[in-house]
């Protein structure tokens, strides 16, 4: 029997935004000339070895149409998490409020 197959995709920091790109048909080369950024520069930040600067991510999401709802999403994923985390935090105690 065999066992799926996995791999490390995921496991790079901005891999939502990567998905995205591919989805849309482009190579992180593309996305970088539409935005006017070295190849080399935009891979460092989807490595998560240098930090998105706010510019780069409005021409990233004004050259991607991605809606400023879905911003933490593809750029913070930590943040999103955590702030998923704590709504259904809030869920499950408004729906027993006599627990902490």
């Amino acid at each position: 029997m065999q066992t799926a197959l996995t791999g490390t995709f995921r496991q790079s920091p901005f891999w939502q935004l990567r998905a995205l790109f591919r989805e849309r048909g482009l190579l992180d080369s593309e996305v970088a000339a539409a935005v006017g950024m070295q190849p080399q520069l935009l891979s460092r930040r989807m490595r998560g070895v240098t930090p998105w600067l706010s510019s780069e991510i409005c021409k990233i999401c004004a050259a991607l149409d991605i809606p400023q709802s879905d911003v933490g999403f593809y750029f913070f994923p930590e943040v999103a998490k955590e702030e998923q985390h704590g709504q259904q935090r809030k869920k499950a105690v408004s729906a027993h409020p006599d627990r902490c």
